[in-house]
């Protein structure tokens, strides 16, 4: 009798064994492939992260310590653009420029001194090209869609129309021929004039 109660105490045991041992292999496989989920939810985030987001790439010149191209998160800033260049130089017209405004990917621009707003340019900020003048005017029959809408009244619709009535007419030669667009009255075009320029 003692011998069988000795054989199944054994048997038991074995199968207590082999039970704990197959949950804890069970255990290790189940964490292996919350792992493995968890890793691939953690790329998915971070590439759809990626896409929702981007990045651009912004050139800023003039009063900033370090002028150059700089790499923002798509959305970004001037206020990040200046900081990422090094702040503004001492000369600079701080002023004059609209540092919440956001920033837009393969464009240039171009921080203006005190001495060149002093002038009567009262843009907020210049895209810098020789679409502007030494004087920091503008000449609209270069000006691109971006430098049009930092003229004062000058939103989304009005750039897009003058841009419109330059590519029927050709060449404006004259700045009052900005009334001829859609949208824009002799009001509108007094605001805007001192800051344009045809060449």
């Amino acid at each position: 009798m003692n011998k069988r109660k000795l054989f199944l105490l054994a048997v038991a045991l074995l199968c207590i064994l082999s039970f704990t041992a197959c949950g804890k292999d069970r255990g290790a496989v189940l964490l292996e492939t919350d792992a493995d989920n968890a890793e691939s939810v953690s790329v998915i985030s971070s590439n759809e992260t990626e896409e929702e987001h981007g990045i651009c790439f912004v050139h800023i010149s003039g009063a900033v310590k370090n002028p150059g191209v700089y790499e923002l998160p798509e959305g970004g800033r001037l206020y990040e653009l200046v900081e990422a260049a090094g702040g503004f130089t001492e000369d600079a017209a701080q002023d004059y420029c609209n540092l919440a405004q956001t920033v837009s990917d393969g464009c240039q621009y171009r921080i203006p001194t005190i001495e060149e707003v002093s002038g009567g340019s009262g843009s907020e900020v210049f895209l810098a090209d020789s679409h502007y003048t030494a004087e920091g005017l503008l000449d609209i029959n270069l000006a691109g869609r971006e430098e049009l809408m930092l003229l004062p009244g000058i939103g989304e619709t009005r750039a897009d129309a003058i841009l419109a009535y330059r590519d029927s007419v050709g060449r404006l030669e004259s700045t009052e021929e900005l009334m001829n667009v859609s949208g824009i009255k002799q009001g509108l075009y007094e605001q805007i004039c001192p800051y344009i320029v045809v060449r």
